[in-house]
């Protein structure tokens, strides 16, 4: 997989059309309430106008590796955000391996509120072909599933788009922002691409589970863990600084990722004993 196909010089970069109104949702009831929305700067402070971060992820079921992806995390001259990567995944149809690849980008405004989404899978002969495109404006969200087009409210409060692994890097970026206390909870855009997606779509709700002393490329690190709940998955996620690390579910036959360019060993570096619910 060549450095140029993340984000390379074969795209062009395209800046958000408008930070969309901001509104707070009433906190549900027995959940993690929803914050207003503070400003980013916090969390952006460490991300200046122009770097990238980047990293190679592999997905994993009961100790299998199924996929892998590398991204690109880049912050535009505007304040932007945006996230693209790669990947492939294999897939069987009938009795035939097929080996599918796929590219994503998503884009945050300088707020951090979702922006737009693009999601596109190529197989050979056309098998498992498929893009998607999302974008944002105002209050709905217009999207585009191949000749399908529809309409999507924009949930309010604090949102994401739920895409494929690589689109959680983003959560230490939304965590350092606006978690306070009680912890932070995030509205889905949609639904999701069904690609990689870690769990039923729903509300994300995010909580502290203080830090664990870990090594990383064999030093000694402290990360944070972060207690992750949607309808379809329990895990945790590991941070460092601003840096996606790992999110492993806590049931083994459940899809987790994890940073292979900074675990080698897998998730088991994370001195993790994955339960199943």
């Amino acid at each position: 997989m060549g450095e140029e196909g993340v984000l390379g010089a074969e795209e062009e970069y395209r800046a958000p059309r408008g930070a969309r109104e901001k509104a707070v949702e009433p906190d549900p009831p027995d959940l993690p309430p929803v914050f207003p929305l503070p400003t980013p700067a916090r969390a952006l402070a460490p991300l200046p106008v122009g770097q990238v971060r980047s990293g190679q992820l592999v997905y994993v079921v009961d100790g299998r590796a199924l996929a892998e992806e590398r991204y690109r995390l880049e912050r535009g001259p505007q304040g932007e955000v945006l996230l693209a990567s790669e990947g492939s995944f294999g897939v069987r149809l009938g009795p035939f391996p097929v080996n599918v690849a796929f590219r994503q980008e998503v884009l945050l405004g300088e707020d951090l509120q979702p922006q737009s989404y693009r999601l596109e899978t190529r197989g050979p002969l056309g098998l498992g072909s498929r893009r998607v495109e999302v974008r944002v404006e105002g209050a709905v969200a217009r999207a585009t599933f191949g000749r399908e087009r529809q309409e999507i409210a924009v949930p309010a409060g604090l949102a994401f788009f739920p895409g494929t692994g690589a689109a959680y890097a983003v959560l230490p970026l939304l965590w350092a922002a606006w978690a306070a206390e009680e912890g932070l909870v995030l509205s889905p855009v949609w639904g999701g691409t069904g690609l990689g997606r870690m769990g039923t779509p729903g509300r994300l709700h995010l909580v502290s589970e203080g830090t664990v002393a870990v090594a990383l490329r064999g030093q000694p690190v402290e990360l944070q863990r972060i207690r992750v709940q949607t309808e379809g998955l329990s895990g945790l996620l590991f941070v460092q600084d601003l840096e996606f690390v790992a999110l492993v579910a806590d049931d083994p036959n459940t899809l987790s990722v994890y940073r292979a360019d900074l675990l080698p060993g897998g998730v088991a570096s994370l001195g993790l004993s994955p339960r199943t619910p």
